[in-house]
């Protein structure tokens, strides 16, 4: 069942049985309840672990008597994870699954989530930073379609710190090296989160860019604090 485009065309239906999928755009059936949907799905998936499905569903606090159409946007997520994770797939795609989600809501997607998690690979996409960050082991970030980094979250940790500085006058920003993203100048005092971070070399650096710079403190900088950083300075035209 071929392709020439490389789309799912060019999947077998072998494959294709091995990748779940979730979306916050997701449409499933609304004449359907979740037991109905388990049982018109399990046909299709020779890893159908209905065990599995129910044991989901109860984490989840998901009724399997209730129409989709009568279902919350959030009950049809945690209905889609179902439907995703019971056949047991080597892949999970997830497309803003936490998109309209109140905080209960993320947090029981989040638990079926985990409690799987181990089995495949989640790769989810997502502006969702503080959800990811809980998530994630490995953190990819695309700039206007186009790979600007990829990394685990512990490289990303490593190389990224919120750093604070006395200094007796405010820095020249056209001169401050690349690394350092959004510098923030008060009267003695200039902060920034620096995307190279070098602990014995950061010394050096400020006392060189910052006059009568000293450094104060530094602190793992959050992968929301790193995206909005890196998001401003991609859109200021860097790179």
């Amino acid at each position: 069942t071929g392709g020439p485009g490389g789309g799912p065309g060019a999947l077998s239906p072998a494959v294709l049985a091995r990748i779940g999928y979730v979306s916050e755009n997701q449409h499933l059936p609304d004449g359907m309840t979740l037991d109905q949907l388990c049982a018109y799905c399990a046909p299709f998936y020779p890893g159908w672990d209905a065990s599995l499905a129910s044991t989901l569903a109860a984490r989840l606090v998901l009724p399997g008597d209730v129409p989709v159409k009568a279902m919350s946007r959030g009950m049809r997520m945690k209905a889609a994870l179902v439907l995703a994770l019971a056949p047991h797939p080597a892949l999970v795609l997830m497309d803003e699954p936490f998109s309209g989600l109140d905080p209960l809501m993320r947090e029981e997607v989040i638990d079926g989530l985990r409690a799987t998690a181990a089995e495949r690979t989640v790769l989810i996409s997502s502006h969702e930073v503080d959800e990811v960050e809980r998530l994630a082991d490995w953190i990819v970030v695309l700039n206007e379609g186009r790979l600007a980094f990829a990394e685990s979250l512990l490289s990303l940790r490593d190389r990224f710190r919120d750093v604070e500085v006395a200094s007796t006058s405010a820095p020249d920003a056209r001169a401050l090296p690349p690394q350092w993203l959004d510098v923030e100048s008060q009267p003695g005092v200039v902060r920034f989160v620096d995307s190279g971070f070098d602990e014995s070399a950061i010394g050096a650096l400020v006392a060189r860019h910052v006059e009568g710079g000293r450094v104060v403190a530094t602190a793992p900088t959050s992968l929301r604090r790193a995206f909005l950083a890196l998001a401003r300075r991609f859109r200021g035209g860097g790179s």
